[in-house]
This record gives C-alpha cells, sequence and structure tokens, in this order.
C-alpha cells in the first residue's frame, strides 16, 4: 500500500529498453501516475526518476528525473 508522502526512485537499469510510466491508465486510483502536460513520461536506460505519492488525489506525481 501507499502512503501519503512516500517517495521512490525509479531507475531504468537496462541496456536497450525505455521504462514508460503511463499517465492516468486505466487502473485503480493508487496505481497510476498524474504527469506533467498530461502525457507519459519516458525513462531512458542509465537514467532515474523519483515520484512521490499524493494521498489526497490518490495519484503518483512526478518529482525529478535525472
Amino acid at each position: 500500500a501507499s502512503g501519503d508522502g512516500q517517495g521512490v526512485w525509479v531507475i531504468n537499469t537496462r541496456t536497450a529498453n525505455n521504462v514508460i510510466l503511463a499517465h492516468e491508465t486505466t487502473s485503480t486510483a493508487a496505481n497510476r501516475f498524474t504527469l506533467p502536460a498530461a502525457s507519459n513520461h519516458t525513462i531512458a536506460p542509465g537514467e532515474a526518476a523519483f515520484i512521490w505519492y499524493d494521498g489526497t488525489t490518490d495519484r503518483w506525481r512526478l518529482m525529478t528525473r535525472y
């Protein structure tokens, strides 16, 4: 279960494949991402993103990426 304010790093350690965080896909509310510009976010190989859980909206939100 997700807790309000919980933060998680998503790190793409793959050598050839992107990881896609999909904006508002069909899933339970607590498993959805609300992303900037209402668009999907790609994490390329070797990159990372920090997401946090917003308990008010029951969504994961992108905080930063590297």
